[in-house]
């Protein structure tokens, strides 16, 4: 990262960080980046400081939707899915000004079966924030938070598939560290 970042062109008086999400990028992407920052977010706010007088607004973050485009949107995903006419319009204006090859990844979704119903989004929420995780073995993961700690526990009580105690034991935490 120290290679790619000593490449960029930075403006007199202005320091540079690259956040984890830009580790792996080239140096073009990343001046692409701090260009838009200095032009399209630094800019205007140094302006509106220098000509008004305080208390203004000089400022407003992105949607959640755009942050959330900016910093995941990568290649290697299939595809992302809008089912607001609105919000498909705001990430399609986005995308195509600061990434435009990936607008084939947008979709607007129209089903009449809401969004996170159709592909069991909430339940697997949920399922994120259970603190028992069923393994298809019969064993179980239990996770417990403290204020000084968080366990976890393998539990192979139920499972089988092996010879003896120390093998069941094995293939459980095995299928457990994949899980």
């Amino acid at each position: 990262a120290k290679a790619v970042l000593d490449q960029l062109k930075v403006p007199d008086g202005m320091g540079t960080n690259i956040r984890t999400n830009g580790i792996g990028r080239t140096a073009e992407e990343l001046q692409w980046d701090l260009d838009h920052l200095v032009n399209d977010v630094w800019a205007p706010i140094s302006k509106a400081a220098q000509e008004k007088s305080a208390p203004l607004l000089v400022f407003k973050e992105s949607s959640v939707m755009i942050r959330a485009l900016r910093d995941y949107l990568r290649p290697e995903i299939g595809e992302v899915m809008v089912d607001s006419v609105e919000a498909y319009e705001e990430a399609r204006a986005y995308i195509q000004s600061s990434m435009p090859q990936n607008l084939p990844q947008l979709k607007l979704y129209q089903d009449h079966i809401p969004l996170f119903s159709r592909f069991q989004i909430e339940s697997q929420i949920e399922s994120a924030h259970d603190r028992r995780v069923e393994l298809t073995s019969g064993g179980s993961i239990v996770i417990d938070h403290t204020e000084a700690l968080t366990s976890i526990d393998v539990n192979s009580a139920r499972a089988t598939g092996g010879r003896d105690i120390e093998e069941t034991a094995l293939k459980t935490n095995l299928e457990a560290a994949d899980e």
